[in-house]
């Protein structure tokens, strides 16, 4: 008699929003895991002068997307920058780029934000999404005209 009434809930309660699961019958084991989903991300680029297609150095490159790693580095004198870190996953993020120097990289620029896709390199296991990349990204941007002088 027990066993009818224990089957006949197993059948009914789910009709009520409410499932019962064994753990002695091979039913579902729970994970233990806290967090936030997260991945690794690297983006290497470029950033040229948009009218004569240079380099820029001395531009501050961040991406907003970022939670922890390098979030915003500065391009050397072949205009060339190399994020990395950890983000939510996402098959894009957003890169900005600011001229925080001045002219003293030959000019003042315009601020640029673009979006780029990523590339899953590396599979992840649960909260890990694994590990993403973009190469050979160019930006470009252009001198900046409003300045009064």
């Amino acid at each position: 008699m027990k066993n009818i009434i224990i089957r006949i809930c197993k059948w009914l309660l789910p009709l009520f929003g409410v499932s019962v699961v064994s753990c002695d019958e091979g039913g579902f084991q729970p994970s233990d895991e806290y967090g936030t989903p997260y991945a690794d991300f690297e983006v290497k680029g470029r950033v040229l002068e948009s009218s004569r297609s240079q380099p820029v150095p001395g531009l501050q490159v961040s991406s907003e997307d970022a939670n922890y790693g390098t979030p915003s580095v500065t391009t050397d004198a072949e205009g060339r920058f190399t994020l990395a870190g950890s983000f939510f996953p996402s098959k894009t993020m957003r890169i900005t780029v600011e001229d925080v120097d001045g002219d003293e990289n030959g000019g003042l620029f315009s601020p640029s934000t673009v979006t780029v896709a990523l590339e899953q390199k590396e599979k992840g296991d649960g909260w890990y999404g694994g590990v993403w990349s973009a190469g050979d990204v160019e930006i470009t941007v252009s001198e900046d005209i409003s300045s009064d002088w």
